[in-house]
């Protein structure tokens, strides 16, 4: 049974990551930086519809991959409210140390 969440909520800094990373590729090209925007659309699209299918890397929060990049979308599912919340985009080979003090795992 495929859920529909109501609501995607991005957080500030999951905002920053995304606007950080777009003026990054945006330096080398305009069109990868497009492309890597389509990308993370994608991503969060996925995610609203089938959040559970995505590997849960914390307690109580998953990993999406953006597809053609090397990044991964964290989130949380909040089945109550019916609400998938972005807490961060970060780089893959981010050291995870520093993804878990970000949502505040340490």
């Amino acid at each position: 049974m495929v859920m529909q969440h109501d609501e995607i909520v991005l957080t500030s800094e999951a905002l920053s990551d995304i606007e950080t990373i777009l003026n990054e590729y945006a330096a080398l090209s305009e069109a990868i930086a497009k492309r890597f925007f389509e990308q993370v659309q994608a991503a969060i699209r996925s995610l609203e519809r089938q959040p559970h299918r995505f590997q849960e890397v914390f307690l109580f929060v998953r990993r999406a991959f953006i597809a053609k990049f090397p990044y991964h979308v964290y989130f949380a599912v909040d089945e109550v409210a019916h609400r998938v919340e972005i807490l961060a985009v970060f780089h893959q080979k981010r050291d995870e140390r520093l993804i878990r003090k970000r949502i505040n795992f340490e």
